[in-house]
């Protein structure tokens, strides 16, 4: 039962009451003293509980999440009603004027004068954005009568994956002057060569996005991750290039424009190992870029940071090399704070899953040598937790949030964990409340005052739509 199905429940029970007196009292009995006691209590008054189904007095204890006011979860263990530090704002949404069918998704939230919500979608028939305002109305721009989208790349050969991203980037937050903006960047794969892509939307010049070109990769290589990390001055491109039997991650220095700043990518881990995932953020005007490399039985989580220019200042060790049986990595996800960078990803050992994470801040920065290796032990966001899988991460200035699928108590959800800026979480995790929705992916984004999740339920028969769904939350510090 939800908070509302609880609500109506002792509503029903204090109309029952009302007229059980009512029929007693015009019989030969007299209306109880328990039944004739007004049923005036009000769940505001509850905190952190909410009133009793009788509708008399506020409740003292909980057995399930619904006996708890918003923006608290009942500590089965205890039976008390613990604090999450944010509530829902609103209902959920469901975004209009999409496809029929969605591949791949992303979103991102600007703010300030700026305040507006992009979508970037994939399909059968190419990929394109949508714009909305914060609350998920639509804006009624003109779109492409075959993608369905304002366009940004029609379908590729063999309709194979865009991996679409878009991140907001608001003035001085990449430590420059650049305006306020949305980037976006997919991969393109052509018949022969795979190449990566970017976009700019500007609000305040309120121009269509002009894609272009930023690296177009060898002969039968395909871009398998990447991402686009912006810098005073422009941006630092990181992916993960792969032909069998190689897998190696790259970095390349862009300006504003997307032109190259240096005359050749660098090229970041070791020509003698299998790099198989990546992930990037940036910390001040360091990269960091984050990647699993595996070789001679043995498997770690390393990465470098490099300069504007994608230069190497130094190196970092997240996991050292153990036994490539011993543990999997399953995906990398980098966020940036400003003056710290944060990388988490899903690691596999023994049968589980687990969500780990590690903040770089000043004093990983003010260690770096290219004659040495700083040692940065990741935390885990995760325990308690069962069936985890798809890890995502938003930062904000203030902190950073992470949410995964996962159970607890036999809930399946979207949780979702906040922390502070040195990693420190903030509350417990709480569920985003799927309500039963078999959700295919989902993405996290902060916002000015809290966090929006965006997920993806696909059509159960085949007449019906694609669903993209937003939820709000509001959040305290």
């Amino acid at each position: 039962m939800n908070v509302a199905d609880s609500k109506s429940s002792r509503a029903i029970t204090r109309a029952t009451n009302t007229l059980l007196c009512l029929a007693i009292a015009a019989g030969a009995g007299a209306c109880s003293l328990i039944i004739d006691v007004p049923a005036d209590c009000d769940d505001t008054n509850c905190l952190p509980y909410v009133c009793e189904a009788d509708g008399i007095a506020c409740k003292t204890s909980c057995a399930g999440d619904d006996e708890c006011s918003d923006g608290f979860l009942c500590d089965d263990t205890a039976q008390t009603c613990q604090p999450t530090g944010c509530v829902p704002v609103g209902q959920t949404v469901d975004l209009a004027g999409l496809p029929r069918t969605i591949s791949e998704f992303d979103f991102a939230v600007g703010d300030g004068n700026d305040e507006q919500l992009i979508v970037i979608a994939s399909h059968t028939d190419g990929l394109g954005i949508r714009r909305y305002n914060v609350e998920g109305a639509l804006v009624a721009d003109a779109v492409d009568a075959t993608v369905g989208l304002i366009k940004l790349e029609s379908a590729n050969v063999n309709r194979q994956s865009f991996r679409p991203r878009v991140d907001w980037t608001a003035t001085g937050a990449d430590g420059g002057n650049s305006p306020s903006r949305f980037t976006f960047s997919w991969r393109r794969a052509a018949e022969r060569t795979d190449s990566l892509r970017m976009a700019q939307f500007v609000p305040s010049a309120a121009a269509a996005p002009a894609p272009l070109t930023l690296v177009a990769e060898r002969d039968r290589t395909e871009i398998a991750t990447h991402q686009l990390v912006p810098v005073s001055l422009g941006y630092v491109a990181a992916w993960r290039a792969k032909a069998d039997p190689i897998g190696a991650v790259f970095a390349y220095g862009l300006d504003a424009t997307g032109t190259s700043s240096t005359d050749e990518a660098t090229e970041l881990s070791p020509d003698n190992r299998y790099a198989e995932f990546s992930g990037a953020a940036r910390q001040e005007d360091l990269v960091y870029v984050v990647y699993t490399t595996a070789g001679g039985g043995v498997r770690n989580v390393v990465g470098l940071a490099v300069d504007p220019d994608a230069h190497i200042v130094g190196g970092i060790q997240l996991r050292a090399d153990q036994a490539a049986t011993d543990f999997e990595v399953d995906s990398i996800e980098g966020a940036s704070m400003g003056s710290a960078a944060t990388i988490a990803w899903l690691e596999r050992a023994s049968g589980e899953t687990t969500g780990r994470f590690v903040v770089l801040d000043e004093s990983v920065s003010s260690s770096l040598s290219q004659s040495s290796t700083v040692v940065v032990p990741p935390g885990t966001a995760t325990d308690g937790f069962s069936d985890v899988s798809a890890l995502r991460i938003a930062a904000a200035s203030r902190g950073f949030a992470l949410g995964w699928l996962g159970s607890r108590d036999s809930r399946y959800d979207i949780w979702v964990r906040r922390f502070d800026a040195s990693g420190s979480a903030l509350f417990g995790a709480f569920p985003v409340a799927l309500d039963g929705a078999v959700v295919r992916d989902f993405k996290l984004e902060t916002t000015s005052d809290g966090f929006d999740v965006l997920w993806l339920e696909k059509a159960e028969d085949a007449g019906d739509s694609d669903r993209l769904r937003l939820r709000r939350f509001s959040c305290a510090n």
